[in-house]
């Protein structure tokens, strides 16, 4: 072979790797659907938002995204209702023959459980939790003795900031407790010992006078009822009856208190069996259940296991940095939880590997805090009708079906309905409707009566059919004032 081919056949192999490489390079894409998101941050040019920077969290990628995804999930929680939800039955409860005036319970609302171990409660993130039970947000708790004892702890002694690097040793010399990079002196446990000790006693002295069976989400009620202190999480869970379950309760220093106490005065009983039967009632009983759980162990699996009982919870968040690679419940991934039933298969559930203490104030602020704080417009109605009994009979679904019978309202019955007098149906609802709506709507339920609506002016002025374009009142009682009703008196 001369120099030339040498030379072509050498050219000729080059192109083929050349061929090869680009086509590795240059792999063509499929078209992305038009409902693929794009990956974008916040833009600090716009100002600081620190709303807008956590809602731009979703599209910007990683954690963050787990971040916003969360939001999205726990307000789903909060949002849901049941008239949004043909799936659900509907309640078909008659009204009280002892008060057939009384108006119906309010829609049922997702029961969001709850969960925290017991670092969160020593941290700051504390106060976090203690808005969520102060104001409501949340239906039952499980946390660990930690999780129940720092709560209390805190109200007799601080806990500092530290480092994760004091030795032990130095610090055990010192008497005090290394939490991660907080330091709790020993001191706040002997003040814990002097406030829980006449309190066991006073529990035992009932149990043995009184008959009553202690369990621990009842003796963490009456710990919330005695610390009688506002900066508690118990505290607030006592004043709101909201369940604080603890299956672990003697996992801790409450479980030394109890320890001691057998000696000191010997009898006390703690019954763990009564409050598995209630935590798992309120998952079975539930219309829809929601998992908030902050951390892992035995506070995790506690509320998933509850709502297995119900074939698993509508919505979960989880948020955690436990990883499943060493099979532990602590670190599985929500998907896991739908293999066993405990989260609905048709649900979804989000999982964010963080610490909690950074990102969960952020998702308060945009879930919990944000629907409390939001200041809704309610607007109320009367509806004048000789025949109300259709009323009566209507359940929640048929709520929601008059309510998308007005054209561009969102509509949700805040009070229900409630007879206010004779051949006479009061409506709450979010929005302004005009009155030729109104009627539309009530021909529809077969109310051909139901001609007259009315806002504003007197019972004894029912006549009243202008055009109403939508007086806005922000509470009942400022519609009571406004229409001078006195009988306005039962509200939901």
């Amino acid at each position: 072979m001369d120099l030339l081919q040498q030379d072509q056949k050498k050219l000729g192999n080059n192109l083929d790797t050349v061929s090869i490489a680009v086509e590795a390079v240059m792999k063509p894409s499929v078209e992305m659907p038009a409902s693929a998101v794009s990956v974008k941050g916040y833009d600090f040019n716009n100002g600081i938002d620190h709303g807008a920077v956590i809602r731009s969290m979703i599209t910007t990628g990683f954690q963050a995204t787990s971040v916003g995804e969360s939001i999205c999930e726990i307000n789903r929680m909060i949002n849901w209702r049941i008239e949004d939800d043909p799936s659900v039955p509907a309640d078909d409860s008659l009204p009280d023959p002892d008060n057939p005036n009384a108006p119906p319970p309010p829609p049922p609302k997702c029961k969001i459980f709850f969960g925290y171990t017991s670092n969160m409660i020593s941290s700051g993130l504390r106060e976090s939790i203690r808005y969520l039970v102060e104001h409501k947000q949340v239906d039952v708790i499980v946390t660990s003795a930690g999780g129940v004892e720092e709560d209390f702890i805190k109200c007799l002694g601080s806990t500092f900031l530290a480092s994760f690097n004091v030795p032990g040793k130095e610090l055990r010399d010192k008497g005090l407790n290394r939490i991660g990079n907080l330091v709790v002196p020993n001191a706040n446990y002997c003040a814990f010992e002097d406030w829980v000790m006449p309190i066991l006693d006073e529990m035992l002295d009932e149990q043995k006078t009184k008959g009553i069976s202690w369990t621990p989400s009842k003796m963490i009620h009456r710990l919330g009822q005695k610390i009688n202190d506002p900066s508690s999480v118990a505290y607030w869970a006592y004043k709101n009856d909201i369940p604080i379950y603890c299956p672990a309760i003697t996992d801790g220093s409450l479980g030394d208190m109890i320890y001691f106490h057998s000696f000191r005065n010997p009898g006390l009983i703690i019954d763990i069996a009564a409050d598995i039967r209630s935590i798992n009632n309120h998952a079975v009983y539930a219309k829809k259940t929601g998992m908030v759980i902050l951390g892992g162990g035995v506070i995790k699996h506690h509320i998933c296991n509850a709502n297995l009982m119900r074939n698993g919870a509508d919505f979960s968040v989880y948020i955690n940095t436990g990883q499943e690679f060493d099979g532990s419940d602590a670190g599985a991934r929500p998907d896991e939880a739908v293999s066993w039933g405990k989260i609905k298969i048709e649900a979804k559930p989000v999982k964010v590997y963080a610490d909690a203490t950074i990102v969960f104030p952020l998702i308060v602020a945009e879930t919990f805090a944000a629907n409390r704080d939001a200041a809704p417009v309610y607007t109320y109605v009367a509806v004048y009708s000789t025949d109300i009994a259709p009323f009566a009979r209507m359940d929640h679904h048929q709520y929601a079906l008059l309510s998308r019978s007005f054209p561009g309202v969102l509509w949700r019955f805040k009070i229900n309905l409630t007879r206010i007098s004779q051949g006479t149906v009061f409506l709450g609802a979010e929005g302004a409707v005009p009155v030729a709506a109104v009627r539309e709507a009530m021909l529809r339920f077969n109310m051909a009566n139901s001609d007259k609506c009315f806002s504003g002016g007197s019972v004894n002025q029912p006549s009243v059919e202008q055009q109403w374009t939508g007086t806005l009142y922000n509470t009942p009682n400022q519609y009571k004032q406004a229409a001078q009703w006195s009988q306005l008196d039962t509200y939901v």
